[in-house]
């Protein structure tokens, strides 16, 4: 099968490297953090930058949309996670800053938020996962166990979820239980390195961990119940 694209476009306008981005749940905006400290929001409609986000100290190394569309409507709320060792919620309509999240230690390096949109973890060099009420911007609890920093985090995309995946420095992708807030179980085994990144599949059946021992490592069939 041969695919071509139709269409190249680059978007310009962030000044040093381009850590992350995510597309909103409507399709239709693309939100990019950079390490120049700025997250801007780009409509694809025009092919522009139409909103900036300015407020951390530090370089931006993660953002997320929240899932769920509110009083926000199309843009919704973004969260972003620094170096500045803060999270962030933001009014990405506006790019008015919502909440501060203070609790980490070091780098903030991961952000997920539950299917439903309550709950935003994030995860840190300094060996925790922080739970936030996301109505509240108030901590609901931590995660502790990673023996290094917490690379990433990704919470499984189903609406009765309660699994939280973490990828850490030290190598380990672990499973946690939002309800208990403990360990479910720790995949040991698979890298020889950190590991960088986590993913699940749509079904929330797979995740797939991305290590810096160059290998991608998949588990499969999980249930929160």
């Amino acid at each position: 099968m041969n695919i071509a694209a139709e269409k190249q476009t680059q978007l310009t306008g962030h000044k040093w490297q381009v850590s992350c981005l995510e597309f909103s749940p409507d399709g239709i905006h693309l939100a990019s953090g950079a390490w120049d400290k700025c997250v801007r929001i780009w409509d694809l409609s025009i092919l522009d930058s139409v909103v900036l986000l300015e407020g951390h100290d530090a370089p931006v190394t993660d953002l997320s949309w929240r899932p769920t569309i509110d009083d926000f409507r199309d843009f919704g709320i973004i969260a972003t996670s620094s170096a500045d060792n803060t999270a962030k919620l933001w009014n990405s309509r506006n790019g008015k800053k919502l909440e501060t999240l203070i609790d980490h230690s070091s780098w903030v390096l991961g952000t997920s938020f539950t299917s439903d949109g309550d709950v935003l973890a994030t995860s840190s060099w300094d060996k925790s996962i922080c739970l936030w009420n996301v109505q509240t911007a108030k901590l609901s609890g931590t995660f502790q166990g990673h023996s290094s920093g917490v690379w990433t985090c990704a919470f499984q995309p189903q609406n009765s979820s309660n699994l939280l995946c973490s990828g850490s420095e030290d190598g380990i992708l672990k499973l946690w239980d939002l309800r208990s807030k403990t360990t479910v179980q720790s995949l040991v085994g698979g890298h020889d390195d950190s590991v960088k990144s986590c993913s699940w599949s749509p079904d929330g059946q797979y995740v797939a961990s991305a290590s810096a021992d160059n290998k991608v490592c998949c588990f499969c069939r999980f249930s929160s119940s």
